[in-house]
């Protein structure tokens, strides 16, 4: 493992959280549920009427979205920025967002199409990020694991572990900095500008997950990653819960162990966080792991705020 990333400073009870909508434009009333819950888990929700605004299937103009995500971002009254929701959008915000001084990190969390998002704080500005639910989503149908909340966000103690989220396809056991996020996201990436493949860590594990995929989508895009040479620093794979991600009588498993039979690392899967139906769980991108795939155990082995 190689590289150090910039720590953002811990979430507490009371602290104003800057809710901002990078993507798609979004359900009204699933919003206000997702303001309640988190007002209800203790924390003062802070936006601005920007956030309601359209453009085609946007929240509103590609610089406004920008300039909305970099104004809660640099406000020092605010502790964390958590998005809306995915759905798309993000990566048209990228071109604005280089252009600008991000030197102060702070706590930033979404998931889906907000991977591009994820994968610009992390791998060029050095900055580790969270991989985590999100307001219209999760968060407003109460489905958020409080304790891996506060631990995670809130500077528990550390190293920390999740036991028994997932399931072992590939045994095995890895160390590497953790990293990923929404697999056509990542692909999608492919090409552009954006210094996604996280050049500072030597070793990575890897978590990827997606939505509503075809098994030989799942196929293509695996060894998209494979061919860019991208696959050759995973030490392992950590695969989400693949909501909606089998063809009739081709399991997702075989495929995936198909596609990727070159490598040794251990592989694991159903790991709810991103698209889930259960608890959706916060991953920290940029902090070293443990990934015990005989044991079925993933240790953080430091804090991820400072």
């Amino acid at each position: 493992m190689s590289g150090t990333w910039k720590k953002p400073g811990r979430l507490l009870p009371g602290d104003r959280i800057g809710v901002i909508a990078p993507a798609s434009a979004f359900d009204r009333e699933e919003f206000e549920k997702g303001v309640l819950s988190l007002r209800n888990m203790g924390f003062e929700p802070v936006y601005d009427d920007s956030l309601f605004s359209q453009h085609l299937y946007f929240a509103g103009m590609d610089a406004q979205r920008a300039d909305c995500l970099a104004r809660y971002l640099k406000d020092d009254t605010t502790h964390a920025v958590i998005c809306v929701r995915g759905g798309y959008g993000s990566t048209r915000l990228l071109p604005y967002l280089s252009q600008m001084d991000w030197s102060k990190p702070k706590i930033f969390m979404g998931s889906s199409d907000v991977t591009a998002l994820l994968c610009f704080f992390s791998s060029e500005q050095g900055w580790v990020t969270f991989h985590g639910p999100m307001l219209a989503g999760d968060i407003a149908r109460g489905r958020v694991n409080a304790a891996q909340w506060t631990t995670c966000l809130g500077g528990g103690q550390f190293p920390a572990q999740i036991r028994d989220q997932v399931v072992c396809w590939k045994p095995g056991r890895a160390q590497g900095i953790l990293y990923g996020g929404c697999l056509s996201i990542l692909c999608g990436l492919l090409g552009t500008k954006t210094r996604w493949q996280m050049d500072g860590a030597s070793d990575l594990v890897l978590f990827l997950e997606d939505i509503g995929c075809k098994s030989y989508q799942i196929d293509r895009m695996l060894t998209q990653l494979v061919q860019s040479g991208f696959m050759d620093r995973v030490r392992g794979l950590i695969l989400g819960e693949m909501v909606d991600c089998e063809s009739a009588g081709v399991d997702l498993r075989s495929v995936v162990l198909d596609a990727l039979a070159s490598f040794r690392f251990p592989i694991c899967a159903g790991f709810p966080s991103g698209h889930t139906t259960r608890e959706s769980l916060v991953l920290p991108f940029g902090i070293p792991v443990d990934l015990d795939g005989e044991e079925n155990v993933l240790t953080f082995l430091e804090s991820p705020v400072a």
